[in-house]
């Protein structure tokens, strides 16, 4: 049980620990990288973090790896 309850904190921890980070953003470098940070500790199973901004004319944009999500059609 007392297993348990670490985990908990260590995971609440972590959890603090990033919204301290998300909170400390200046610019939108920082944002990008951070998100992904942040999402790597609160969701630690995923392999590959892939972070888009809206930018004008509505498209969907990622700069790690540069790519953008078509308008229309299938994602893969």
């Amino acid at each position: 049980m007392q297993r348990h309850a670490q985990l908990r904190d260590t995971h609440r921890d972590a959890v603090q620990d990033a919204l301290l980070q998300l909170a400390s953003i200046v610019d939108v470098d920082s944002l990008q990288t951070t998100i992904k940070d942040v999402l790597r500790v609160v969701l630690p199973d995923q392999e590959c973090v892939f972070v888009y901004l809206l930018e004008a004319e509505s498209r969907l944009r990622c700069e790690d790896p540069p790519h953008e999500v078509q308008s229309e059609g299938k994602l893969r």
